[in-house]
């Protein structure tokens, strides 16, 4: 159920990320905002600050070598600001490329290898929770196409209240030359 639940939260960020185009960053609206910064910058969610630390681009991760393709290895911290236990999903953040093509995107390398995680020692979970006040550091791994120039990493707040109505809240996207 948690899995389909990811599955859903992940095409609503896919189908809203070009949602922000032309949106202020530091608007004074209710309207969804976006926020961009770079490796190094905390962004800060409703639910969680999150932070890309490094990334970088490799052909092998873990026993795995790739030829077409390549890693996008990044170093996130995410630390709950609530006062709340969050369930957190590794399929929470997303990578980008190149042109703004639709399918210029990817997920973190659990939806390749679903039979479990290539490097559990390094990566994130695919599924874990934060305790208030507490956070984790750990890489998100995706596959990317081989001779992209710029990336970046996103996050699409998303909302639910006791109905079970949807809303969308910001995004927040990390730019990064790896």
């Amino acid at each position: 159920m948690k899995r389909a639940i990811a599955i859903s939260l992940c095409i609503l960020l896919i189908l809203c990320l070009t949602s922000c185009e032309g949106k202020s960053v530091n608007g004074d609206t209710n309207e969804p905002q976006c926020y961009e910064g770079g490796i190094g910058d905390e962004m800060p969610t409703y639910f969680f600050n999150f932070t890309v630390n490094s990334a970088a681009l490799t052909d092998t991760y873990s026993d795995v070598t790739l030829t077409e393709d390549t890693f996008l290895v990044a170093s996130v911290t995410v630390k709950n600001v609530t006062e709340k236990v969050i369930s957190m999903f590794d399929t929470d953040f997303q990578a980008q490329w190149g042109d703004d093509a639709d399918d210029a995107y990817s997920y973190p390398i659990t939806w390749e290898y679903e039979d479990g995680l290539l490097d559990e020692m390094r990566q994130l979970p695919q599924e874990y929770t934060l305790e208030a006040g507490k956070s984790r550091t750990g890489e998100l791994v995706f596959i990317v196409p081989k001779g992209a120039s710029e990336y970046s990493i996103s996050y699409k707040e998303l909302f639910s209240d006791t109905e079970g109505n949807a809303s969308e809240g910001d995004v927040f996207f990390v730019f990064f030359k790896p």
